[in-house]
């Protein structure tokens, strides 16, 4: 398991087999056809549900916004590849 730590200041814990899961290769090829739905499934696949939720609730607290955008969560999921470097390559 890996741990990120995101610029809002929340770690993330991540499975070292995360990325290895053929329901985030679609979700994440959904959100690549422009579905809003999808990012919010990766996450889940990624993070787990109550992982996410966390995420979410504390996203919703340090930006005083009732709502999370996609180009929001979409910018967390990249910090979160980008955090586990080779993990989430291959």
């Amino acid at each position: 398991m890996k741990e990120v730590k995101l610029s809002n200041g929340f770690t993330v814990k991540v499975e070292d087999n995360a990325f290895d899961n053929i329901e985030l290769l679609d979700a994440l090829e959904e959100a690549r056809e422009e579905d809003p739905l999808a990012f919010s499934k990766a996450m889940r696949i990624i993070l787990g549900k109550e992982q996410r939720d966390a995420l979410y609730k504390q996203m919703k607290v340090s930006s005083g916004n009732a709502v999370i955008t996609t180009d929001e969560i979409g910018d967390v999921f990249t910090e979160i590849v980008e955090g586990l470097g080779d993990t989430a390559k291959n």
